[in-house]
């Protein structure tokens, strides 16, 4: 229950969250400004992650009733495009590397046949997501980095430095993150709206700055070992009907068409 209201409460109250600003910013692309493009671009990252963690942990808090095994291991905390697939559907992974690479002949028959094997792989398995035929295109990307990946042994080049033209930002990407639970409870408790009421923003810039802190320093669930105590009872509960009363504002999980 402790893992599935993690799960729940990184869906409903954190990931929809963000996907109010995606939704803001996907429908007025021609119009943001610099700061603004960036904010998006930050909560598709963040919408993305939590939602998926939160899909995971809500999956494996239910597997661990019925004793079904771990399908991911922390797949963006890969250092590689290599990595990630190590990491990343492992079943799936397993699937494709026992029926396809190694009949294939897998990196027995020379580099260039290698590559060939592994190209072919990447396009299966995007044929296999099949939410749209921009997954067959996702799959022979994934193939060509995996496959450069293991051709090119350096670092990556740096990246060019982004130039920021405009550091505006709307009130609608602020409100986006001035839930109304937060509304209340400041409008209760007198000090905790100091903050608030003095830097513009202040909820958007915690989400964001909370989400970096919470994915670079906590351990994933499934790193986590567990021992009852009433703090994990109390976030189980307070997560848990957090998340049910704000069912109905959520949207549909990312991965829902699969």
């Amino acid at each position: 229950m402790y893992i599935f209201a993690l799960g729940i409460f990184k869906k409903v109250i954190v990931a929809d969250t963000f996907g109010k600003a995606v939704a803001l910013g996907f429908d007025a692309v021609g119009t943001l400004s610099s700061m603004e493009a960036l904010i998006v671009s930050f909560s598709y990252t963040f919408q993305l992650f939590f939602d998926f963690s939160g899909y995971c942990d809500m999956a494996m808090g239910i597997g661990y009733l019925f004793n079904v095994p771990i399908n991911f291991n922390s797949p963006y905390k890969a250092t590689s495009i290599v990595e990630f697939w190590e990491r990343w559907h492992m079943s799936l992974t397993r699937f494709l590397r026992t029926y396809i690479y190694i009949p294939l002949g897998g990196n027995r028959k020379g580099k260039i046949r290698t590559y060939l094997n592994i190209m072919i792989v990447y396009l299966v398995s995007g044929i296999w997501h099949g939410a749209d035929w921009t997954f067959i295109l996702w799959g022979l990307l994934h193939g060509i980095l995996n496959c450069l990946n293991r051709l090119l042994k350096k670092p990556w080049e740096k990246l060019e430095m982004c130039c920021l033209s405009s550091f505006s930002v709307r009130e609608e990407f602020y409100s986006c993150f001035r839930l109304i639970e937060f509304t209340v409870i400041e409008a209760e408790i007198g000090f905790l709206n100091y903050l608030p009421s003095r830097i513009v923003g202040f909820h958007l810039w915690m989400f964001i700055l909370g989400a970096f802190f919470i994915v670079l320093n906590f351990r994933n669930s499934r790193e986590i070992i567990f021992k009852p105590t009433v703090a994990k009872s109390l976030v189980t509960v307070i997560f848990m009907l957090w998340s049910v009363i704000s069912f109905s504002g959520i949207s549909i999980f990312l991965y829902f068409v699969f």
